[in-house]
């Protein structure tokens, strides 16, 4: 769990909305420190080879899917 200002955010919640994004090869979330905030939401991805999704495009997919405070602020990637 991560917590936005007074919201208590399930890790995997924002993961399992996110894990549908076709492009992701595996999603985990993560709380990150964030000054105004005290924590947001962090996603870190694997991404398959044939789909690469550029950093706009799953931080757009999470806008259309997530109320504002679980929205990732960061997208972290990483090879598998």
């Amino acid at each position: 769990m991560y917590i936005p200002g007074d919201d208590n955010v399930h890790l995997a919640e924002v993961e399992n909305r996110l894990s549908r994004l076709s492009e992701a090869g595996g999603v985990a979330v993560i709380g990150a420190r964030e000054e105004r905030w005290g924590e947001v939401c962090c996603v870190v991805s694997a991404l398959q080879e044939q789909a690469k999704r550029s950093l706009e495009a799953i931080l757009e997919y999470g806008r259309l899917k997530l109320v504002w405070f679980k929205q990732s602020s960061q997208v972290v990637y990483v090879n598998e």
